[in-house]
């Protein structure tokens, strides 16, 4: 059916009730071209394997954001139930105590990419990442774990907190590999030492 026809056909309706009839009309129109994440085969809940001997660093780090699955999506918290992107990333990072591997302190998507970049811990070659690397899209505007393949796990938005999806594409333009320094093939140092619940806070600059 022309929903759009159909609805310049009652002038009668008032600015209102117009308005809104062109809303639904998108919407639905919208609806019926865009498909969903899930068929657009880009998310998952299985969870990948990957390359790390367990209780090596990256293990640990992957294995904290593995338990965050489904939680909630919150701009500027750090957890321990809700996130935002770079959050999910810190929260890892520090329960799993490895928090000086990734500049010892919180920062927003753009940050960490800066300072990794100072530091010559950046690729911008996807098929460089390890797991537990920092991945980046949309020039700093997202930021996420790398998993194994080209599956990586972050906080996505309020409609799909918490998700397994596939690296490149993801809606963002892929941005570059943070190559973060842990161990992938034993535990390592230091131990993990989980940190108390964290209270949110915005990310630093």
């Amino acid at each position: 059916m022309d929903f759009a026809h159909v609805a310049l056909r009652r002038p009668a309706l008032g600015s209102f009730s117009r308005r809104l009839v062109l809303v639904l009309t998108l919407s639905v129109t919208l609806a019926g071209l865009v498909p969903s994440p899930a068929q657009a085969g880009w998310l998952t809940s299985t969870w990948p394997a990957y390359d790390a001997t367990p209780d090596s660093e990256a293990a640990r780090v992957l294995e904290t954001a593995h338990a965050q699955l489904g939680d909630r999506f919150q701009m500027g918290a750090i957890g321990p139930d809700a996130f935002d992107c770079s959050g999910l990333v810190w929260y890892a990072f520090k329960t799993a105590g490895l928090a000086d591997r990734m500049g010892g302190k919180r920062r927003g998507a753009t940050a960490y990419l800066n300072w990794f970049t100072a530091n010559g811990m950046i690729s911008h070659n996807l098929a460089d990442a390890r797991p537990g690397d920092i991945l980046i899209w949309g020039g700093g505007r997202h930021s996420g774990l790398f998993i194994s393949g080209n599956w990586a796990i972050s906080a996505l938005n309020t409609r799909l907190d918490i998700r397994i999806h596939r690296a490149d594409p993801m809606g963002l333009p892929f941005t570059a590999v943070l190559l973060v320094p842990v161990s992938r093939t034993d535990p390592g140092s230091p131990t993990a030492t989980p940190t108390a619940d964290p209270t949110a806070a915005p990310p630093a600059p």
